[in-house]
């Protein structure tokens, strides 16, 4: 290997004459060692996108190893063969695509490797192109069934908010009769929620028709939002009571009691009495004169409220008249 200069010679003949002078005289070669490397991998590289509401199976690339040969100084640098194939040229139908696309050699960190005199061969068969097969199927996107997620009942004094997944959308392809002879997705498992009252997330499996060729996803996160059931209840009749009066004066309110409007979860309202409930207000710093008071409530039960606690009563506000007695 190197570089060599050869002489040019030359002959004379009748028919062409004599030579009398030649310039240049000689020519300088490159010289360089001759290597052959196997089975160098092909590549397959996609350029665009594939048609909307299909989807292609990977590539079978025949062949899917060459051998390449010629200069070692070339040869030795090449990494693999990348056949690039244009997907937005396939046609919109179901079936099997073949396209024969030109290939390039490249070094590891993906430069192209350009030499005339590398030789290509598989089989001992110089090779141009390479024949990239891929399968074209129909894609459709589908809900999971909510009804298949879970089983039982809550318990009493709660329901089931709302039913989450994630992800909401699953992308199917494969036969379109398969497909279109299906509705809803369904999982393999269900969740218990029997007499629960927190809210959860799990994953659950999916029940994917084996004749599917790509789910986008085999399972799901499913989340539970389990919240109380608040009512409202009214309870009539509620006396107002007044502390700290005074024994020298005359106290008159204009409603004696108030209707007082409780929300809160079933469970803690059913526990909730009449009896429960005081309504008062402290009227010792109070002389003389007309007011409007805003009671204040106070419940007394065995159960604790929960942080869904709310109240109001009517009237809002009441006439109180203070006088000497």
């Amino acid at each position: 290997p190197g570089t060599v200069e050869i002489p040019i010679t030359t002959n004379s003949s009748l028919t062409y004459g004599e030579v009398t002078n030649i310039t240049p005289s000689s020519v300088e070669l490159n010289v360089d060692t001759y290597l052959t490397q196997y089975r160098i991998p092909v590549q397959y590289e996609k350029k665009g996108e594939f048609n909307d509401g299909f989807y292609c199976t990977d590539p079978y690339l025949d062949p899917m190893t060459i051998r390449v040969s010629g200069p070692a100084n070339s040869v030795k640098n090449v990494a693999k063969a990348i056949v690039v194939v244009d997907v937005t040229k396939y046609p919109k139908k179901e079936g099997v695509i073949k396209t024969s696309s030109h290939f390039k050699l490249v070094d590891q960190s993906g430069n192209e490797i350009k030499d005339k005199l590398i030789e290509v061969t598989s089989d001992s068969i110089s090779i141009k192109n390479i024949l990239v097969t891929q399968h074209q199927y129909k894609m459709k996107t589908y809900n999971v069934a909510a009804n298949s997620l879970i089983h039982g009942e809550v318990q009493e004094g709660y329901y089931i908010k709302s039913i989450k997944m994630n992800p909401s959308i699953i992308f199917l392809a494969g036969n379109s009769e398969l497909l279109d002879n299906m509705e809803n997705i369904y999982a393999d498992e269900n969740i218990d929620v029997s007499n629960r009252r927190n809210s959860l997330i799990k994953n659950i499996k999916l029940n994917i028709p084996n004749e599917v060729v790509y789910a986008s996803t085999r399972s799901v996160m499913v989340d539970i939002d389990i919240e109380p059931v608040i009512k409202e209840k009214i309870y009539k009749n509620i006396p107002i009571n007044l502390i700290g009066k005074k024994d020298n004066l005359s106290y008159k309110l204009e409603s004696k009691t108030i209707d007082v409007t409780i929300n809160d979860q079933i469970n803690i309202l059913n526990s909730i009495k009449e009896s429960n409930i005081t309504a008062y207000n402290d009227v010792s710093n109070l002389g003389i004169g007309v007011y409007y008071i805003e009671p204040k409530i106070e419940l007394s039960n065995s159960q604790a409220l929960s942080d869904n606690f709310k109240y109001d009563y009517v009237p809002n506000k009441i006439k109180l008249e203070i006088e000497e007695k």
